[in-house]
């Protein structure tokens, strides 16, 4: 069902395909009325987006790092994020991923709350979980995960988090 959703709204219900590809994104409602029903509506628009798939130019990465450009973690779908409804100007880490079934995953792990190091691992633990279903891999995974964005977070955070508690000390 990627690039497929169901559109209810009013009166109108159908399938919305929505391809957002770049140079020139594309969009079609189907709705049950005009095509002959719910399922007749969904066929039309699975196959109207499989065609449309055909012309438009690949992905060139399904997840990308994102969140704070300062910060390389290094991890795909890891980022460092600075919470904007809190108070607070202590970064979280934050992880972002479809998982093995294909549902998206987004959490974020307070620094201040866990740590650096725990934070990390806990991001890091719930990224590998969503992309290795057996348990025993995915902690494997999370090791080493943890310990490649460990090497690049930790010295670019040691600065960030030094100017964040002076700050507070200067208030």
């Amino acid at each position: 069902m990627k690039h497929i959703t169901r559109f209810e709204y009013g009166n109108t219900r159908g399938w919305w395909v929505r391809i957002r590809r770049k140079p020139n994104p594309c969009s079609k409602l189907f709705s049950d009325g005009k095509y002959g029903g719910k399922d007749e509506a969904l066929e039309k628009a699975l196959a109207w987006r499989d065609e449309n798939l055909k012309t438009r130019p690949p992905l060139a990465h399904p997840i990308q790092e994102r969140g704070n450009k300062q910060v390389k973690t290094g991890v795909p779908g890891l980022y460092v994020v600075w919470p904007k409804r809190s108070r607070e100007t202590m970064p979280a880490l934050g992880v972002s991923f479809r998982n093995h079934e294909g549902r998206h995953v987004g959490r974020t792990y307070s620094i201040k709350k866990w740590g650096l190091r725990k934070a990390l691992w806990k991001a890091c633990s719930v990224l590998a979980q969503g992309r290795e279903p057996a348990k025993q891999r995915a902690l494997t995974l999370a090791h080493k995960l943890y310990a490649e964005a460990f090497k690049k977070i930790e010295p670019q955070m040691e600065g960030i988090m030094d100017k964040v508690i002076l700050e507070k000390d200067g208030e």
